[in-house]
């Protein structure tokens, strides 16, 4: 059963997500196919191929953080780029999973995973040349929203790259789980899920980054879920 709930989550609602995902991945046979819930499969999704053509375009290369790597689809597509990944999942049974998959890809030598969490991120200030959030940050607490911006922000080096998916409230699958409107809502035992408007994430990024991309688009194996597909580039001199 899927429940609204108020805008404040109880406690223990991190560690219940964690305990989802972490049984999820410990019994998960990934999908080398594409499929209505996109992270329980091997297969990039085609908005990330997109995004990493567009990269070798500008020719953004270096360091980049995958966080909530999960099974490691999008960290594998980024070291085949060439780029150093390091991915950051709070699942640890996510983790061997991404570290047996980048093995089995033949770039273990380019890619570092660990269990961590996206609210105390442990690497040094301005490491990154590039930083993904592929569903990550629609799983945080709007009261912990600050914490999650500036430890981001400290490690993306000026002049870097930040990507975002998060879900949209403009879609059916919100308007059917949240009939109140409320914005972070419960869905099942997975935890609760934040959908966002375009306001929100103008407020939370508007004044530190420049927007190079914000695309509003139907999920393209659910129809009834809508994202943002946000790029962002930190400013190359501090305002």
């Amino acid at each position: 059963m899927i429940l609204p709930v108020s805008k404040t989550s109880p406690k223990g609602t991190d560690r219940q997500q964690r305990a989802y995902y972490s049984e999820e991945w410990r019994h998960l046979a990934l999908s080398d196919k594409p499929g209505r819930s996109g992270w329980r499969t091997t297969v990039p999704a085609p908005d990330f191929v997109e995004f990493v053509g567009w990269l070798k375009r500008q020719k953004v290369s270096g360091r980049a953080l995958d966080l909530g790597c999960g099974g490691g689809r999008h960290s594998i597509l980024l070291a085949q780029a060439g780029f150093e990944v390091f991915g950051l999942d709070f699942a640890e049974s996510a983790i061997t999973v991404a570290a047996k998959n980048a093995s089995d890809a033949g770039i273990a030598g380019v890619t570092h995973f660990e269990t961590g969490n996206a609210l105390a991120l442990p690497y040094h200030d301005d490491y990154f040349d590039l930083v993904n959030d592929d569903g990550c940050l629609h799983h945080i607490n709007p009261m912990d929203w600050p914490i999650y911006t500036q430890g981001v922000d400290k490690i993306i080096k000026r002049g870097g790259i930040f990507r975002i998916k998060a879900f949209s409230k403009n879609c059916e699958y919100f308007r059917q789980n949240s009939p109140d409107g409320t914005q972070w809502v419960r869905l099942s035992d997975s935890g609760y899920t934040y959908f966002f408007s375009e306001q929100d994430i103008h407020r939370l990024f508007g004044s530190d980054y420049e927007f190079l991309k914000l695309e509003e688009k139907v999920h393209t194996q659910a129809g009834d879920k809508k994202f943002f597909f946000v790029v962002l580039r930190k400013p190359q001199i501090k305002a």
